[in-house]
């Protein structure tokens, strides 16, 4: 087979249904179920509340169904690594019941990001092909309660709006109770509360599918390049047996 006509069938292959490449986690807060995996909110540095629920929704808008020992995993579990996950993006989410809590002057969100869960070393609560994930809390004003909601306006809803904080997070986190800290946005919030509080967590910084593996179209500039650079050798090569030849 000629070098056109592999470059074209390569190329065809790449575009061909199915062949989307595996991707890497960009993952925080995974493997969370359980007591152990509590989420707590912590007020006047003194109030701590445990989570009513807590869980996640994925880009195509299922619910895990949260509750109190609900797993809050939020970015991607990838297949291609330790997650193996299915590749959706999922938000997570948290309520907590505010009645009677009186003026609230500081916040902060903790959560675990677990090591060795289940037993298994390689199960950690941080699973990234970068070296941070920044991760912020949203407001949510949707469906309430938000642990039954649906669709993918409640996945967006949990990831954008008014920001009630935010974190770095990194691998130095696993086996720590991560802090966020919540803003005066978030306060305002907290204090207007009546009852039941929602809100909402996202990643960002996330990675293309593949974790820097080429998307289909830098594949077909690199197999266009490549034919490029194969018929500049090919060029080359016969210039110079010309020149040996004469």
């Amino acid at each position: 087979m000629k070098t056109p006509t592999i470059l074209a069938a390569l190329a065809a292959a790449l575009f061909l249904p199915g062949a989307a490449q595996t991707a890497d986690s960009q993952a925080s807060f995974a493997y969370t179920p359980g007591p152990a995996g509590g989420a707590t909110l912590t007020l006047n540095g003194n109030t701590v509340l445990t989570a009513t629920q807590r869980g996640w929704i994925t880009a195509t808008g299922v619910n895990n169904g949260g509750g109190v020992d609900g797993n809050y995993l939020v970015g991607r579990c990838g297949s291609s690594d330790n997650c193996v996950g299915d590749d959706i993006l999922r938000r997570n989410y948290f309520s907590f019941d505010l009645a009677g809590v009186g003026t609230i002057n500081s916040a902060a969100l903790g959560l675990v990001q677990p090591e060795d869960a289940f037993g298994f070393p390689t199960f950690d609560g941080y699973i990234s092909v970068t070296p941070t994930l920044g991760y912020a809390l949203y407001d949510y004003t949707g469906a309430s309660p938000v642990q039954t909601a649906t669709g993918t306006g409640v996945y967006g809803d949990l990831g954008d709006g008014n920001s009630f904080g935010s974190v770095v997070l990194d691998a130095s986190t696993i086996g720590t109770t991560v802090q966020i800290s919540f803003n005066a946005a978030g306060l305002a919030a907290l204090n207007a509360a009546n009852g039941s509080f929602a809100f909402g967590g996202a990643t960002d910084a996330l990675a293309a599918p593949g974790g820097g593996v080429p998307e289909p179209a830098s594949w077909a500039m690199m197999i266009v390049g490549l034919g490029g650079t194969g018929g500049m050798l090919r060029r080359r090569r016969t210039t110079r047996l010309q020149f040996l030849q004469a």
